[in-house]
């Protein structure tokens, strides 16, 4: 179903690209593009599934099914699993950030920065510079880069792959007089995909009660309950992302499909015990960008007044078996 749909707004959007004569019909094609974004939504969950090996059973079906769709989402799947499986084991751990999340800071560690560094973790966290830039950076650049992964690893044949196609996908576009407008109306649909993507994925840890703890007072059952929120969704929306609404469900059980999420917290009553948020809510979410030891809360920029932490913890870390 999902790649039905992938391909009837591909093909719609394409079909409106070729008959850009005029100013309206070039709107319609970028809203045509636009709905392809969205499709790329659910493909990039999809595979995300096939990351937790919960999608079929066995997990070579679930590797060669995710590369394929990492593929058509310009991401190269093993090596976003690797980094994707270490945010699940050390999520709310204050001891182990910076794989596969977005980085915060507590408040005494953003005091103990340079006026240099202050403005770059100012703008790193900025929303529009998350929205607008973070889609472009992630899936067009960062992917990109053979040596983020090691050589001669899966993960760096994932990239190589990805590479690859999107190589060929340009070559063959650039044979026809409209290829330009095809490539132009591709990144506009990886636009609108990793904006809402990155959005998604911000609200699901970044809200004013986010759980972070040092290691030894960590718990993996706390950091998926209370680490992990429950955006509230109209049904027809939850389709479209998948369940990744449902975040707090996957943290505790990822093994479980996207398709058994809400069955899943029903039947567990986990929906009463969530941290729920309303879609209106997600703007705010984007005004904490500290973590305060001191309150055990998300705070903005401005609330420097903190008392002094401990010294910024390092990485690294014990992988949890799930």
């Amino acid at each position: 179903m999902t790649l039905v749909l992938y391909l009837v707004t591909l093909v719609l959007a394409i079909a409106l690209t070729l008959s850009t004569d005029h100013w309206l019909s070039v709107v319609w094609a970028l809203g045509a593009w636009m709905l392809v974004g969205i499709s790329i939504v659910r493909l990039f969950i999809i595979q995300h599934d096939c990351a937790h090996c919960s999608l079929f059973p066995g997990r070579r079906l679930n590797r060669v099914i995710g590369t394929l769709l990492g593929v058509l989402c310009l991401t190269p799947h093993a090596y976003w699993r690797r980094t994707h499986l270490a945010h699940h084991r050390t999520s709310g751990n204050l001891d182990s950030r910076g794989m596969g999340d977005i980085h915060t800071m507590t408040v005494a560690e953003y005091q103990a920065l340079s006026v240099k560094h202050k403005l770059f973790y100012r703008l790193y966290r900025n929303p529009w510079v998350i929205i607008l830039l973070g889609p472009i950076w992630q899936f067009v650049i960062h992917f990109r880069l053979p040596w983020i992964a090691p050589a001669g690893s899966r993960e760096r044949a994932s990239i190589y792959l990805t590479n690859t196609f999107l190589v060929t996908l340009l070559l063959a576009a650039f044979q026809f007089e409209s290829g330009i407008k095809f490539v132009i109306g591709y990144l506009v649909a990886m636009q609108v995909a990793g904006s809402i993507g990155l959005v998604l994925f911000y609200v699901q840890h970044q809200f004013e009660s986010a759980y972070w703890r040092p290691r030894s007072e960590w718990s993996r059952k706390e950091a998926a309950l209370c680490g992990s929120s429950h955006l509230v969704l109209p049904r027809c929306l939850e389709w479209l992302v998948a369940g990744i609404n449902l975040h707090h469900v996957h943290h505790l059980v990822p093994w479980v499909p996207n398709y058994r999420l809400r069955q899943f917290m029903l039947h567990h009553c986990l929906d009463q015990t969530s941290i729920r948020l309303l879609p209106c809510e997600i703007p705010s979410c984007f005004r904490l960008h500290l973590y305060s030891e001191t309150s055990q809360q998300m705070v903005p920029l401005k609330a420097t007044h903190d008392i002094p932490g401990p010294p910024a913890p390092g990485r690294g870390g014990t992988w949890l078996n799930r």
